[in-house]
């Protein structure tokens, strides 16, 4: 999987080709490449919640050319933490 780190985030390239299954063999992969990013401060589940919305937009047509890549923030307010929560749990069901 191609990927980007900036200070904030991670860019993961066209991640709408990753089913939801694999989404832990990539972070686990991108984390033992880079230990020290500030996004393994997060859970596991947080983060996989993230980008499987990003994942369930793309399936619905939502921004496509914004949501083919899933940019995973090292930090969230509390309002995103609970939407990607909720987001992340129904994109389960329905991705692939």
């Amino acid at each position: 999987m191609r990927y980007k780190i900036y200070p904030d985030r991670i860019k993961l390239i066209d991640s709408h080709l990753v089913c939801k299954r694999k989404m832990g063999r990539e972070l686990t992969s991108i984390r033992n490449l880079h230990p020290s990013c500030g996004l393994w401060q997060r859970s596991d589940a947080s983060i996989k919640s993230e980008w499987r919305s990003h994942n369930l937009a793309y399936d619905l047509g939502i921004a496509r050319e914004r949501t083919k890549d899933a940019d995973l923030n090292f930090a969230l307010p509390w309002y995103a933490k609970a939407f990607y929560w909720f987001a992340g749990a129904v994109a389960w069901v329905f991705i692939k």
